[in-house]
C-alpha cells in the first residue's frame, strides 16, 4: 500500500519538475572576440560559463550561450593570450 502512494507521489513530482525545467526563462549571451591590438577576430577561443561547460568561437570569431536568467562568470581562454573573466 505504502508503495502504491509512493510511486503516484514519484510520478506526480517528476511531472511537477519537468513543468518547471521547461519554463525557467532563458537569455542569450552574444559577441565577437578580436585581438585588441590588430582587430583581428580570434577563431576557437574557448568561452565557459559552468564547470566543463562551454562554447567556442566559429571562424569569424563569434559566439552564443543561451541561458537561463541568472548570475555567470564568463571566462575567456584562447592560446598565446592571457584568460579573461567577465561577470554578467
Amino acid at each position: 500500500m505504502i508503495n502504491k502512494y509512493f510511486a503516484s507521489f514519484a510520478l506526480i513530482l517528476s511531472f511537477l519538475l519537468i513543468s518547471f525545467s521547461s519554463s525557467a526563462e532563458k537569455g542569450t549571451i552574444k559577441g565577437t572576440v578580436s585581438d585588441v591590438t590588430t582587430g583581428e577576430t580570434l577563431i576557437g577561443v574557448h568561452i565557459s560559463y559552468a564547470p566543463g561547460k562551454g562554447v567556442i568561437t566559429d571562424k569569424n570569431g563569434n559566439y552564443s550561450i543561451e541561458l537561463e536568467y541568472g548570475d555567470y562568470e564568463i571566462k575567456y581562454s584562447y592560446v598565446g593570450y592571457e584568460q579573461m573573466t567577465k561577470k554578467v
